[in-house]
């Protein structure tokens, strides 16, 4: 009885995997539109931005990531800059095919906040695929685009990223 008991807890715990890092140690590298100002720091990665006018600013890191069929990834966030649009960008081995996740007027905080992104939250932004479900990315980017009434100058940090995956979702319903 024993065994079976010690069989049932493995499959069933054994199966939930933790959370583990998306991103390796190698240090992230910035970039921006013309007339912006951009940088980045280590340990946690901090990313500076100065907008003199409309623009984007970036930091990109490389990845070698297979989605699994449901997953959620965890991006700590902080800082200041509010107003403007947050853009986290997947984009394939070509460097043509991205995928998005926006969020729109964005209002960082002095506090970490949690950014969640699950399978459903990540759409197809633009590329020559016709295949455009998120399956793989070799580059990721954290994106803030420059509104009319997003600050000037601001800074994020984010923390060390997670992937973790998750049970099969379960099947929709009729009533």
């Amino acid at each position: 009885m024993r065994g079976l008991f010690a069989l049932i807890f493995a499959l069933f715990f054994g199966s939930m995997a933790e959370a583990a890092p998306l991103i390796d140690a190698s240090p992230w590298r910035a970039g921006a539109s013309d007339n912006v100002i951009s940088n980045v720091n280590s340990a946690p990665t901090r990313f500076d931005y100065r907008f003199n006018s409309a623009g984007y600013a970036f930091i990109v890191h490389d990845l070698d990531f297979r989605a699994g069929e449901n997953y959620e990834i965890k991006i700590p966030i902080r800082g200041n800059g509010a107003g403007n649009h947050l853009e986290i960008k997947f984009s394939d081995a070509s460097g043509d095919n991205v995928w998005w996740v926006r969020r729109e007027n964005f209002a960082p905080s002095a506090d970490w906040q949690i950014i969640k992104i699950k399978p459903r939250h990540i759409g197809f932004a633009w590329g020559p695929t016709s295949d455009r479900s998120f399956k793989t990315a070799a580059r990721l980017e954290i994106v803030v685009v420059k509104t009319a009434n997003g600050a000037q100058i601001g800074n994020l940090e984010i923390g060390e990223i997670e992937y973790e995956a998750l049970p099969p979702p379960l099947p929709e319903t009729t009533p």
